[in-house]
């Protein structure tokens, strides 16, 4: 066979060929591959057993659960309402925001202080120590040589060993959640373990501190004491003003006081009543009384020789009594009524018999003074007395009238102002309540802040690693072999390549552009 440039093609050429060029070159360059391959063991080794740093991982767990912090009313809220659902994704990544935040960290490294991270110096004994601690110090020492030359040239930062142990806690310190659950994972990995668990421990303490300080707040119980103060001293001057008006309106018991004037003024009023009837009463009968004195004689006669009719005198005088009798009735009942009906009747009955009835006898005629008329005089003064005393004493009623409605309108406006009182009084106790059970709950949330009862509690506090998470020797030192051997293949095929030694008619064959006599015998 030929190719395009005329050259009989070689076996090398063949398709099935490059798995044999691969056997070719592992056969020639065999001990490149195996000191390639011993070579990445062996650094691997070194590498994990001289140089890489033990990092041991200590662990802890913090529990996020419901507590006054999530589920109660801040103290500082005067109105609404808190509702939850459990603990929100949002407070557990407040809380790990301040697990890993710088401030707490820098706080640990000074709680603790730099001397407890300084290990002590360590004096090798075996020569496996020895090796060791002359490789670590070689690297320590070329590092800082390569931090200084950036230093120098304006690329880093000279760090304090504060500031150099800051950074290295941030750095190896991981606070994350757990997934589907309300619990908190914190990791840190340091070359020593003791202080590792050191670190954690006060860094969980310190945060506890720290949230008890976030979520305080503070000042309130001198803020509500100072309202609590303000409103019982108001409380206390309402209560004055209460008394000093009960002592001006003279007020007890106002409904009782109310009730008792109320009924003073309907009797007042009643006997003014009575007394204006009476008093009409006493008018008209004098009335009656003068308008009949009129009609009286002033004398009558005693004696005659024409003797007087006894029957006419007899029914006279029973006319004047019933006259009279009729005058008193009509100061009782109405006209119509049939009392005076019936005095009327009579009355007319004996005013019809004098006219048919002869008034005298013949005899001898004696004359003296009208008793009647001197008893009418008499019953008009009396009357008129009466009337004069009827009139003044309703004047005084009148006027007792006027006391009690005065007494009345006191009685009022000192039930408005005690109302007015009571109300604010009211007002103020209520507001002072309030602000003793604020006070209340901020000395409870105070005194529960000082014990450092939250809603962050440990799960498991941190302990001592036992064996270092940090080189994976033996995974480093396996996985050395594939790569050292694919190195070492890798290698071994680029020097085959490279080669210009013909050893086999594939070298010649891969050689274009050369003509040649001859042939290879195997």
């Amino acid at each position: 066979m030929t190719d395009g440039s005329g050259i009989e093609a070689g076996p090398g050429d063949r398709p099935g060929d490059d798995l044999e060029i691969w056997k070719v070159a592992l056969r020639r360059h065999w001990a490149l591959l195996l000191v390639i391959l011993v070579g990445t063991v062996l650094g691997a080794y070194v590498t994990v057993q001289f140089v890489l740093v033990e990092l041991f991982e200590t662990k802890a767990s913090v529990l996020v659960k419901l507590g006054r912090e999530n589920t109660e009313l801040p103290a500082t809220v005067q109105k609404g309402a808190v509702l939850t659902g459990g603990v929100r994704r949002e407070e557990l990544n407040s809380v790990i925001q301040l697990l890993s935040s710088r401030s707490l960290v820098t706080e640990v490294v000074d709680r603790i202080g730099l001397q407890a991270f300084r290990a002590p110096p360590l004096v090798p004994h075996t020569l496996q120590q020895k090796v060791t601690h002359w490789i670590r110090g070689t690297l320590r020492w070329a590092r800082e040589q390569v931090a200084e030359g950036l230093i120098a040239v304006g690329l880093g930062r000279r760090l304090t060993e504060r500031e150099q142990l800051i950074l290295a806690i941030e750095g190896s310190l991981s606070v994350a959640a757990e997934r589907e659950s309300d619990v908190i994972s914190v990791r840190l990995r340091f070359p020593d373990p003791d202080v590792s668990v050191h670190v954690l421990n006060m860094l969980l303490e310190l945060y506890l501190d720290r949230h008890v300080q976030v979520r305080r707040d503070l000042g309130l119980k001198d803020v509500f004491g100072g309202h609590v103060v303000a409103r019982k001293r108001e409380v206390e001057q309402i209560d004055t003003a209460r008394e000093e008006v009960k002592a001006k309106f003279n007020l007890v018991s106002i409904a009782e006081q109310r009730t008792l004037l109320l009924r003073q003024l309907d009797a007042v009023k009643g006997e003014i009543e009575a007394n204006e009837m009476k008093k009409a009463t006493l008018d008209s009968q004098r009335a009656i009384m003068r308008a009949r004195l009129a009609s009286l004689p002033d004398e009558l006669r005693q004696s005659q020789s024409i003797n007087p009719n006894p029957s006419v005198q007899a029914r006279k005088d029973r006319l004047a009594v019933l006259q009279q009798e009729r005058a008193r009735l009509a100061t009782h009942y109405l006209p119509d009524s049939q009392v005076i009906q019936n005095v009327d009747r009579e009355i007319a009955a004996l005013t019809e018999l004098l006219s048919k009835e002869a008034p005298t006898l013949v005899g001898a005629v004696t004359f003296q003074a009208n008793p009647l008329k001197a008893s009418f005089v008499q019953s008009i003064e009396e009357s008129g007395v009466q009337i004069a005393g009827l009139a003044v004493s309703i004047q005084q009623l009148r006027g007792r009238i006027g006391e009690i409605e005065d007494q009345l309108k006191l009685l009022n406006e000192g039930e408005v102002r005690l109302k007015e009182l009571e109300r604010q009084r009211q007002i103020a106790e209520e507001s002072y309540l309030a602000y003793v059970k604020r006070m209340e709950e901020s000395l409870v949330a105070e005194e529960l802040d000082r014990r450092r009862i939250v809603n962050i509690s440990v799960l498991s506090p941190p302990v001592r690693a036992i064996s270092p998470v940090y080189p994976k020797k033996l995974f480093i030192v396996g996985l050395s072999f594939p790569i050292g051997l694919l190195i070492g293949v890798s290698l071994a095929l680029v020097v085959e390549y490279m080669s210009d030694v013909i050893r086999t008619p594939q070298d010649l064959v891969r050689m274009r552009g050369i003509t040649y006599l001859g042939a290879f015998r195997t």
